[in-house]
């Protein structure tokens, strides 16, 4: 087998050696141009091993279907970060209006009334209490917001 045109063809495919695009991982067209120059360069004294070939022809599959696999996975990453967000957007706004308890520095515990929720450029979901941003995972207890009657009653 002629390894001079396989170099050239490994080269110029992007694979090993090639230092203008440095890929990390060899896509499925370098492969097979790879694998067609084998077929070319090869003589007819030499040929190519059929176990080889099908163990390349695996290694191929096999290399494809990680790819998809990888896709399938981000794809799946991608839309399990959106149901957090959704998850932590629908728990904070059923506390609007609500006054809560939560954590602040070493276990002491405030209250306030939640105005408002957000998700925070880390994807963390904030819920607004006066002009504080509370992690939702700070908050540890929830009750209904006094009324403004209630107020009143208990000043006469």
């Amino acid at each position: 087998m002629n390894n001079s045109a396989l170099s050239s063809v490994a080269l110029n495919s992007g694979g090993y050696g090639d230092t203008r695009t440095q890929k990390k991982t060899p896509d499925s067209e370098s492969f097979l141009q790879l694998m067609i120059a084998q077929l070319q360069a090869q003589t007819p004294l030499e040929p190519v091993d059929n176990d080889r070939m099908l163990q390349q022809m695996s290694n191929f599959s096999s290399m494809e279907q990680q790819q998809t696999l990888n896709s399938n996975l981000s794809t799946l990453l991608e839309f399990q970060t959106v149901l957090a967000r959704l998850d932590g957007l629908s728990q904070g706004s059923a506390w609007i209006g609500k006054e809560v308890d939560f954590v602040v520095g070493d276990s002491k515990i405030e209250s306030g009334v939640v105005d408002s929720v957000r998700i925070d450029q880390t994807g963390q979901t904030l819920v607004k209490i006066g002009d504080r941003d509370v992690p939702i995972s700070s908050v540890v207890g929830v009750r209904g917001a006094q009324s403004k009657n209630d107020d009143k009653s208990t000043q006469s």
